[in-house]
């Protein structure tokens, strides 16, 4: 995801990410971002079938 992706993000005023939009974001694979979130090692939520994830979490755990 580039920078211009980002802005558009906060500029909509969302608060949570799709899969793909935090693949992009942190340069791995979809399934990865999934992987991860089934081990615990990503902060989501899910509902239904759909998972998604915190924008303010995942911005917090990659600048520590």
């Amino acid at each position: 995801m580039n920078a211009l992706d980002n802005q558009l993000i906060k500029r909509e005023g969302r608060i949570t990410l799709t899969a793909e939009e935090v693949a992009k974001m942190l340069g791995m694979s979809k399934r990865f971002v999934y992987e991860l979130a089934q081990r615990g090692e990503l902060p989501c939520k899910r509902f239904g079938r759909k998972v998604l994830f915190s924008r303010q979490a995942i911005e917090t755990m990659v600048e520590e």
